[in-house]
């Protein structure tokens, strides 16, 4: 979700609110008759956006003998969407993340271990 719309239960007063940090804020308030908690999402009006996970591994004769291939999770967005297929060869420009992975949701505590991921940019089907 880009893009969510709330209406007010008691006036029909319709709002737009962006997410921030993927988490959609819920008005408190109505801004024309000042109620509280008269919000209700509007799922129809609200704006979505495609993402696709792909997993990626180095190309077979490029490891050395008796290894694994290494493996990487790609998130493409929106016209990125559906480019690749499965035992497709590509190239990649992207934004190479870490995120830390959280051990326990509720209090916030996260290990020393990071989750690597990279955001598409573009790409490049070799042929």
């Amino acid at each position: 979700m880009k893009r969510a719309w709330f209406r007010c239960e008691n006036c029909f007063d319709e709002v737009a609110v962006p997410l921030l940090n993927a988490k959609v804020q819920e008005p408190e308030v109505c801004r024309v008759c000042n109620f509280k908690q008269t919000m209700q999402i509007i799922h129809n009006f609200c704006s979505f956006t495609d993402k696709q996970y792909i997993k990626i591994q180095e190309l077979p004769e490029l490891v050395t003998e008796g290894e694994t291939p290494s493996s990487l999770t790609v998130i493409s967005y929106d016209t990125n969407v559906d480019g690749v297929r499965p035992g497709d060869r590509v190239s990649l420009i992207g934004i190479y993340r870490a995120q830390p992975s959280k051990i326990d949701r509720m209090k916030g505590t996260v290990r020393s271990i990071f989750n690597i991921y990279l955001d598409l940019i573009s790409f490049n089907v070799i042929s």
